[in-house]
């Protein structure tokens, strides 16, 4: 009986003296999915900021003379998810009357012996269009003394600003640049004493975009 007890308090006290920690589950622990908030962005152009310069070349070493237009109407521009896309398809109507060397004394001199040549040279038409986002390209459509005609171009987007840029040759529109040459002409030579006014003339088209965010 003695033994009977014994083995029975033994039993309970290997019992009691077991593994008497709670088991642990894990938990299961939510992370909250991180969804990253999407906006839908638009533009439209800032008219006050909207630049048309040029720039020719003078010389045998082809010297770069900057100028542009104060005067021009742009219409067609609308508002778009992207600022290319916001001026593509738009129109420029310039009055060449506006043009700006930086010289008082030869604005007069383009306007007569240049412009007023051409058929129709009150103004100029443009027309930009065909903005391609992976070749960094776009068009530009050009209406001069009396003839259109498109060139190919490149652009570039930095922050909210767009600048395009084009080379043209004003003989592909019939123009000629003689006349002004002639009247310029002590102003066209360069080291080597030859007056040169080259007919190649780059194009520069710059302008703002005001943003807009949903």
């Amino acid at each position: 009986m003695k033994k009977l007890l014994l083995l029975s308090f033994g039993t309970l006290l290997l019992a009691s003296c077991g593994n008497n920690e709670e088991k642990k589950t894990e938990e299961n622990i939510s992370i909250p999915e991180v969804v990253e908030e999407t906006k839908t962005c638009t533009y439209t152009y800032e008219p006050g900021s909207v630049e048309i310069l040029w720039k020719a070349y003078k010389y045998t070493e082809q010297v770069g003379v900057s100028g542009g237009f104060k005067s021009f109407d742009l219409s067609g521009a609308k508002e778009a998810s992207s600022p290319p896309e916001a001026i593509d398809g738009a129109s420029a109507k310039i009055d060449t009357k506006s043009v700006d060397s930086g010289d008082p004394t030869r604005d007069p001199k383009i306007v007569e012996f240049f412009f007023s040549t051409l058929e129709n040279g009150e103004t100029l038409n443009a027309t930009i269009s065909n903005f391609n986002e992976s070749s960094k390209t776009v068009d530009i459509s050009i209406n001069m003394n009396g003839q259109t005609q498109l060139v190919s171009g490149s652009f570039e987007v930095v922050g909210n600003k767009l600048e395009a840029q084009f080379e043209i040759d004003v003989n592909n529109w019939g123009a000629s640049i003689d006349k002004l040459n002639e009247v310029c002409e002590d102003l066209h030579k360069g080291a080597d004493g030859k007056s040169i006014l080259w007919p190649n003339v780059t194009v520069y088209l710059i302008a703002n975009f005001n943003e807009t965010c949903e």
